[in-house]
């Protein structure tokens, strides 16, 4: 697992943060344009124009011209300036005349009819520009995007944009709440010991025996127990082939923890999710970890929510049809997993997630604490704000990094960077269960 320190990882050796945010957005505006275009049925042939306006569309375009930037940086640096500061990839390249004259119509906006393609290429990348800002916006100011949509339609109603690009954004393909809960109705797992294990599981008063006669009852769960009590972090003298000697063997606490882990297992069996799978068994064991060093979280409860907290991801990766194709694309193009969510669903795999463990019967302030794993600032509870800090230190990047929550979230959980660096190693107490996955 990579660990991230307090500061966004720059894309570049010696970029600042800032050029790597600013890239970053634009290649959500540039990935969110090619989707407008699509829906409007423009030229595929056409979409390199309306992708590389849409990446250069905050760049000065005095330097876009062919030898500018070059002369500018000559001057300034001298003739090695691409040694001095590591290459040219930092800089893009001169804009030819077709994007010129988007970037053009860009900045000089006329309100009325769409007369010319740079026009509507211009249109196309202010309104991607614009819900991506918006998006970007939401730890500040928290609004749904069927509000950011409705607001962009006033826009268009006022001529400041053509309501054809507005409809075709949210006309993109759309996975809706309920069809994603139908999908979680048809996984083949969670039957009445599942739900037994994970509400014995992590039960504060379980015990031995009754660990035993739940484990006994299910032989998954048995071969699981033992594939652990077996596995090299224990390193046994002799095989270990029944169930009480494994929970002697392995102890209470440990023994809890895998057989949580091992009825959430199956509901990412299938090779598309095995990734988001092993994030799962690692965010669980980074959880607690990090529950243990603040003091402010039940450790236990924080193993399971990690275990838990992605499960909304589950059902849109089981997904058929449009929305899965263009959620590709827009991963593809440089969108992280939350804001591809926020544009094809209209909501986040957190409030699905505690959709889905409402009706697992999860108590309500585990519920509350998955739906607001990647919105702190919306929930009192600091175990949302410490999924939250596990998310970032992961570095898993499934949502726009944002200063303004991560602080929040420290605070709640009485956590800081110099804190977390003291993280002891993960036990490998889960090994045995990501290797199998």
């Amino acid at each position: 697992m990579s660990s991230r320190s307090s500061q966004e990882l720059p894309e570049h050796p010696g970029a600042p943060p800032l050029e790597a945010g600013l890239r970053a957005h634009c290649r959500r505006v540039a990935a969110l344009a090619l989707e407008i275009s699509g829906r409007l049925r423009l030229p595929p042939a056409e979409n390199h124009i309306l992708e590389k306006a849409a990446l250069l569309h905050h760049f000065p375009p005095a330097l876009l011209k062919p030898g500018s930037l070059d002369r500018l940086l000559t001057d300034m640096l001298g003739s090695g300036w691409r040694e001095a500061i590591g290459g040219a990839g930092l800089f893009p390249e001169p804009a030819d005349r077709e994007v010129s004259q988007v970037l053009e119509a860009l900045r000089q906006p006329t309100r009325g009819a769409v007369e010319t393609k740079a026009l509507l290429f211009a249109q196309i990348v202010e309104l991607a520009n614009l819900f991506d800002e918006q998006v970007e916006f939401l730890p500040y100011e928290y609004r749904t995007v069927e509000q950011i949509l409705d607001e962009l339609r006033w826009m268009a109603h006022d001529g400041f944009c053509h309501p054809a690009v507005v409809t075709a954004l949210a006309s993109l393909p759309r996975a809706r709440k309920e069809q994603l809960l139908e999908i979680v109705y048809r996984l083949p797992v969670f039957p009445a010991v599942a739900l037994k294990t994970l509400a014995l599981a992590s039960h504060e008063e379980v015990n031995f025996q009754l660990l035993e006669n739940l484990v006994s009852s299910d032989q998954v769960l048995a071969g699981n127990l033992l594939k652990v009590a077996n596995s090299a972090l224990f390193s046994p003298v002799r095989a270990i082939s029944n169930i009480r000697l494994a929970l002697s063997y392995i102890g209470l606490e440990a023994a809890r923890k895998v057989l949580m882990a091992a009825v959430l297992q199956p509901l990412f069996a299938s090779g598309k999710v095995k990734e988001l799978w092993k994030h799962s068994l690692e965010m669980a064991q980074l959880a607690e970890r990090m529950a243990r060093l603040s003091g402010r979280v039940n450790p236990e409860e924080a193993f399971l929510c990690g275990l838990v907290h992605d499960v909304g991801r589950l059902a849109l990766e089981k997904l058929s049809g449009e929305v899965p194709a263009a959620y590709a694309r827009l991963l593809a193009r440089g969108c992280c997993p939350v804001f591809a969510e926020l544009v094809l669903c209209r909501f986040e795999h957190g409030e699905l997630g505690a959709d889905i463990l409402r009706v697992w019967n999860f108590p309500e302030h585990l519920i509350d604490s998955i739906r607001h794993h990647h919105q702190p600032e919306q929930a009192e509870s600091p175990m949302a704000s410490l999924l939250y800090v596990a998310e970032f230190w992961s570095g898993s990047e499934e949502d726009l990094p944002s200063a303004l929550r991560l602080a929040r979230a420290l605070e709640l959980t009485g956590l800081s960077a110099e804190r977390l660096e003291s993280l002891e190693e993960r036990s490998g107490l889960l090994d045995a269960l990501i290797r199998a996955a």
